[in-house]
């Protein structure tokens, strides 16, 4: 491709928004810390949105062809999942000593998303089907 200007633009304008929206929702509306987490992950679909774009215009393709919805909505399930089970055992382990309350909820988060990461990877994404489908 021999094009870095298009992604280091990109990056620029996605850390951009991250400073903008984690200054916005910590200092302007005063929410906690968890909301750097939703800066994060917005500027990153940000990236992802102008990275997709940059690539379409240059390929001449359509920019949802860039997208695996079946695995996206995998990666949500397991990360919900992942979630919710460290968010149980956050609660139900600070009754312990404090470097097992910080150790088990990651311990156990990484254990449930790995294991329905796994589960998961069995159901076909959307490129093996489109693949075995021309067969």
């Amino acid at each position: 491709m021999e094009n870095t200007k298009t992604p280091v633009i990109c990056a620029f304008v996605s850390v951009t928004v991250n400073i903008v929206t984690a200054l916005v929702l910590t200092q302007l509306l005063h929410l906690p810390v968890w909301a750097l987490a939703v800066s994060a992950i917005f500027s990153n679909f940000v990236n992802v949105a102008l990275l997709s774009i940059a690539l379409s215009r240059k390929f001449k393709i359509p920019v949802l062809m860039f997208i695996d919805f079946r695995a996206i909505v995998k990666i949500f399930f397991s990360t919900g999942l992942m979630a919710v089970s460290v968010y149980a055992s956050l609660r139900y382990s600070s009754n312990f000593g404090e470097i097992i309350s910080l150790f088990f909820p990651s311990i156990v988060g990484l254990l449930v998303y790995f294991a329905f990461a796994r589960v998961l990877k069995t159901i076909p994404s959307l490129r093996e089907v489109q693949a075995s489908s021309t067969e």
